[in-house]
């Protein structure tokens, strides 16, 4: 379609077309992160043969660093000035230095050990993640906003999202990852040649989705002109751009609910295994368990985005979700048979997909709300911001899982776990989930910012009304 027929309005309801170039650059981002999410550390330690202590160390300093950068990405994300936009020219400038700084990081040399080598996997892993990653993955956010002010779109967005990022990526790269290195490596899974030949692959496949969203997405909200003060949008101080982000009720809502849903996936990802092994007596029931997890959340995904949201609205959505989620949750609670696990998966896999839809939809939101109280857009920062949060929502979420094992007395070699193991298990299965979504639909409650609010303040900001001259009673 000729780039003219385009509806570049700032509050355009997008074509199907430019959503599915949206799913490309989510799953293209998804496809990088799976990477070093759950392969690096397998390729440390089994590839690399890296002591995992020393392993952990590195991944665990460079997460800080990681953290810090997302905020000065956003920053640049917000001062971009470019033809293509603010962070749509990311998604090319970032190819080729994401693509060799990934593959260093998992390639070592030979003989390199001790010291040098901790240095050597710090400098790669830093350069590809906490630099490439973040400098790819801050603009993927920041385009929901950047597209559209439309509602209904940013929806759709949010969900091509979750679809490309979490379902996509798990059903074609982290299931076949270990499998096609096995076939490049010569029948060997941890083999440096398939471990390396793979990763090159999948960054192959990173860079041409990266290329199809770079073409067919466009930015509409970023040429809004935006002034306050006579002072331009790139020209906001920081302390500004952070007043306007901490005083920004709907922007806190939206950050502490991804927090706790990152808390949520970061708690209960690793707890599956000793749950069905240790409390249920059966660890095959991980992998079903898990396979319908993901496929009930494939199918909620797309009712959501095709009928549940417009008819629902998106806090609504939220709500139901977390309702059907924190059922699916409290099961294992009652009784731990087959029937019963595969029930709970499939509904806290219908309610996650369900649920996750209008997240990432309702941050950009609360975006749009700032700059129509405040004058001036803090959409780069705000992602940056909020995926700091995510981060530190999984590292949390990690960390209580070792810690609450560890206060129940789990023995990983032990035969027979204790009683009180047994229960501190369940606990991180069932119940603490639990709290965490009944804490999401509190949350969610108090978001009001959806339906006529939020048309009248799209409304006012594509005529200009926003900022000094915004007019109050439109949120009442």
């Amino acid at each position: 379609m000729k780039q003219r027929t385009r509806n570049m309005s700032p509050d355009a309801l997008l074509p199907m077309y430019e959503k599915l170039g949206y799913l490309s650059g989510a799953t293209g981002v998804g496809i990088f992160q799976a990477i070093f999410g759950t392969f690096m550390l397998v390729y440390y330690t089994n590839v690399a043969h890296v002591n995992p202590g020393m392993a952990a160390t590195v991944i665990a300093i460079s997460r800080i660093f990681d953290g810090i950068s997302d905020l000065v990405m956003g920053r640049l994300v917000d001062k971009t000035k470019s033809k293509y936009g603010k962070a749509r020219p990311w998604f090319v400038r970032m190819i080729i230095p994401a693509f060799i700084c990934t593959v260093l990081a998992f390639w070592q040399p030979a003989g390199i050990q001790g010291t040098m080598q901790m240095i050597y996997m710090f400098l790669t892993y830093n350069l590809a993640v906490t630099i490439c990653n973040t400098a790819i993955a801050v603009p993927e956010q920041s385009m929901i906003s950047y597209a559209t002010l439309n509602a209904k779109s940013r929806s759709s967005l949010g969900g091509m999202h979750m679809l490309g990022v979490n379902v996509i990526v798990a059903l074609v790269i982290t299931s076949n990852f270990l499998k096609i290195s096995t076939a490049l490596g010569g029948g060997d899974p941890y083999t440096q040649k398939g471990f390396t030949s793979t990763i090159v692959i999948c960054m192959i496949l990173y860079a041409i989705l990266s290329l199809i969203c770079f073409f067919v997405m466009r930015e509409r909200v970023s040429n809004v002109a935006v002034e306050e003060d006579s002072e331009k949008d790139t020209d906001i101080p920081v302390s500004k751009v952070v007043k306007s982000l901490f005083t920004n009720k709907y922007w806190l809502i939206c950050t502490g609910i991804t927090i706790l849903v990152y808390i949520l996936m970061g708690a209960t990802s690793g707890t599956t295994v000793y749950y069905a092994e240790h409390v249920a007596g059966n660890l095959e029931l991980q992998g079903s368990i898990t396979t319908i997890y993901t496929l009930t959340m494939l199918a909620a995904l797309v009712l959501t985005i095709a009928f549940i949201i417009g008819k629902l609205g998106k806090r609504n959505t939220i709500i139901l979700g977390m309702m059907i989620a924190v059922i699916g949750y409290f099961l294992p609670i009652l009784t731990h048979t087959p029937m019963m696990l595969h029930v709970g998966g499939a509904l806290r896999g219908i309610g996650f997909g369900i649920s996750s839809v209008p997240v990432g939809s309702i941050l950009q939101d609360s975006l749009t709300y700032g700059l129509w109280r405040d004058g001036f857009s803090a959409v780069g920062m705000g992602n940056a911001a909020a995926s700091f949060g995510n981060k530190l929502g999984t590292a949390l979420g990690t960390a209580v899982l070792g810690w609450v094992l560890q206060f129940g007395g789990f023995v990983s070699d032990a035969a027979v776990q204790t009683a009180s193991a047994l229960t501190s298990i369940t606990f991180m299965f069932a119940t603490f989930p639990s709290i965490l979504c009944v804490l999401i639909l509190v949350l969610a409650f108090l978001y009001d910012l959806d339906g006529v609010k939020y048309t009248n303040i799209e409304k006012a900001i594509k005529s200009g009304n926003f900022g000094k001259n915004r007019d109050e009673s439109i949120t009442k």
